[in-house]
C-alpha cells in the first residue's frame, strides 16, 4: 500500500519518537502548530494537502491529529481511505487510557511543543508585559485563564522533561495556577504507524466521502474542559 502521514508540528517529537519505534517509512507532510487555534483555517489546509495527495493516488493518508475543534467536517476524502484517531485533541493522543482529565478539570496542557510553539502562552504573557507592564498583563492573562485553576505538563517520553518541567512550573506560578506532572504515552501514534487501526481507536474514512459530524462520534478521550482550546 502506499501510505502518507499529515502531522502537527506541536507533537513532533512524540511523533518522530513513534516512527522510530516502529520503523515507519511513509512519507511526512508537517503541518504548522498555530492551525489548531483556527479549526477553519485548518479545515481548509487539511483539505488542500489531501487534493495533492490524491494526485499521487495514495491509498490510505494518516492523521497525527484529534478533530481538533470539528477541523474535520466537510473534509472530503478523495480518492483516498483517511485514517484518523477518535480523539478530540492532540493532548487526547498523548494521555490516551488516562483519566487525568476527568479528576484535574480546569487545566491548561503542555508539552515541549506547547512551551516552544510561537503561540505558546508564556510567550503570549511576556508580549504583554512588554507592551502593558506585568500588573496589566497579568489582568488579561487572568481574563484569558478564567477557567482554568491548574496547569499540568504531560512527560511523554520522547525528551528529557527536567528543563522543560522547571519552565512549566515557573510559568503556573507567574499565573497563580496550580501545577501538576502527569505521565502520557505515544500508544496511538505506534499504532496509527504501525496499521493497528482498531475500530475503537480509530476512524477510517472511505474514499470519496464527505465528513459529516456523524462520523466524528465515538471519541475515546475526556472534553476539553470551556475556555481555551489546545
Amino acid at each position: 500500500m502506499k501510505n502518507v502521514i499529515i502531522a502537527c508540528e506541536m507533537i513532533r517529537d512524540e511523533i518522530e519518537l513513534a516512527i522510530d519505534m516502529t520503523n515507519c517509512q511513509y512519507p511526512i507532510i508537517w503541518l504548522e502548530d498555530t492551525l489548531h487555534l483556527y479549526p477553519n483555517k485548518l479545515r481548509d489546509r487539511l483539505q488542500q494537502e489531501i487534493n495533492k495527495l490524491n494526485e499521487d493516488q495514495y491509498d490510505y493518508i494518516l492523521f497525527a491529529y484529534g478533530y481538533c475543534g470539528n477541523s474535520f467536517v466537510d473534509i472530503e476524502s478523495g480518492n483516498s481511505h483517511l485514517v484518523i484517531p477518535k480523539v478530540n485533541d492532540c493532548t487526547d493522543i498523548l494521555l490516551y487510557g488516562s483519566d487525568v482529565k476527568s479528576k484535574h478539570k480546569g487545566s491548561y496542557y503542555l508539552t515541549k511543543g506547547w512551551l516552544e510553539s510561537e503561540k505558546a502562552i508564556g510567550k503570549e504573557y511576556d508580549l504583554y508585559t512588554r507592551k502593558y507592564g506585568e500588573k496589566r498583563a497579568k489582568r488579561i492573562m487572568d481574563v484569558m485563564l478564567a477557567n482554568y485553576d491548574s496547569m499540568i505538563m504531560i512527560d511523554t517520553g520522547a525528551y528529557d522533561i527536567k528543563e522543560y518541567e522547571k519552565q512549566a512550573k515557573n510559568l503556573a506560578d507567574r499565573l497563580g495556577l496550580d501545577f501538576f506532572m502527569v505521565k502520557g504515552n505515544i500508544k496511538l501514534l505506534i499504532d496509527l504507524f504501525s496499521g493497528k487501526w482498531d475500530d475503537q481507536l480509530f476512524r477510517i474514512i472511505e474514499p470519496h466521502t464527505t465528513i459529516s459530524i456523524d462520523h466524528l462520534d465515538g471519541c475515546n478521550c475526556y472534553s476539553m474542559p470551556q475556555g481555551m482550546q489546545l
